[in-house]
């Protein structure tokens, strides 16, 4: 299914009440708290699936949808960035799509406005999930982070911003190389001599 048949799809609204709820169809979608990352506070963006339902990645190929954030119900932000661990590629009668399945946590950095306020996340998210149909879906999510706070789910956190990808200091040198065709395309397959791991420093 191509995203404009994705877009015609209709929009699923569920109904958020102090903070977050489960919400049809088949996935739940909450803020956690990520405790502090230097100067920055940190949290999280957990989207549980049921089995076998997947979400997208920031570039989710040629028959997803990719995420969108709202911030603006956000106060004491001054900047938000959202990270994106390591996706898996998915191969099915639509087409290739990049994302995740069953669970994704997102880290979040927030830089606060005034580091001696509490910071009150305020997001409008448009996202989709997918079974073998793949449908848009639009929620709410709200978490006020304390000045003070430690972060009660700061392992959850540590756990997949270790997935984050870095930029490499230096070149990965190809141990190998391999043109193939996947389906009618032609695809380049390269072979690294090693995976960079995260720097936590620069967080």
């Amino acid at each position: 299914m191509r995203r404009r048949q994705l877009l015609q799809a209709g929009f699923v609204l569920p109904v958020m009440a102090s903070g977050l709820r489960a919400a049809p169809p088949n996935f739940s979608v909450k803020l956690l708290d990520g405790g502090w990352l230097g100067a920055r506070r940190a949290a999280g963006l957990a989207i549980e699936l049921d089995d076998g339902w997947k979400t997208y990645w920031r570039m989710p190929g040629n028959a997803g949808i990719p995420p969108m954030f709202n911030w603006q119900g956000s106060k004491n932000a001054a900047k938000i960035e959202v990270l994106f661990p390591l996706p898996k590629r998915y191969t099915d009668a639509s087409g290739d799509t990049v994302g995740y399945m069953d669970q994704v946590i997102l880290p979040i950095l927030i830089e606060p406005a005034d580091a001696a306020m509490p910071i009150d996340l305020g997001l409008d998210l448009f996202f989709a999930v997918c079974e073998d149909i793949c449908i848009p879906a639009k929620t709410k999510a709200s978490l006020t982070l304390d000045v003070g706070g430690t972060g009660g789910e700061t392992h959850m956190f540590q756990e997949w911003i270790a997935r984050v990808p870095v930029p490499a200091t230096e070149p990965l040198p190809v141990t190998a190389s391999t043109l193939a065709m996947e389906g009618d395309r032609p695809a380049l397959i390269l072979s690294l001599l090693r995976l960079r791991e995260l720097d936590r420093a620069k967080y």
